[in-house]
């Protein structure tokens, strides 16, 4: 009688991974916090002056093709200035941070 020993190769194959994965120790390096540079006067974000073929539709297209027509922004959430340019300096400053790396 001939015994299938697959199960028994991979169960001894991922003690031996998850052994040697374990094992090794890891360092921590803290990540630097810098402050956030922010303009006085936030962009305006509200009002944006966006080219033609951003807010007119293509004739003939049976989806809208310009963004007026595809903003899903709750109404309970609008998009503000500061909320934007706060969330813009989180982004440059997180990008910066691992581009620095």
């Amino acid at each position: 009688m001939k015994y299938d020993h697959s199960f028994l190769y991979t169960a001894i194959f991922l003690a031996v991974f998850v052994f040697f994965s374990c094992s090794k120790e890891e360092i921590y390096e803290p990540i630097v916090v810098s402050e956030l540079n922010l303009p006085t006067t936030p962009f305006d974000y509200v009002n944006l002056n966006l080219p033609s073929h951003f807010t007119t539709n293509v004739p003939g297209q049976p989806l809208p093709t310009s963004i007026n027509g595809t903003d899903n922004t709750p109404a309970t959430n609008p998009i503000t200035n500061d909320g934007a340019t706060l969330g813009s300096g989180f982004y440059e400053n997180v990008d910066r941070q691992f581009s620095e790396q």
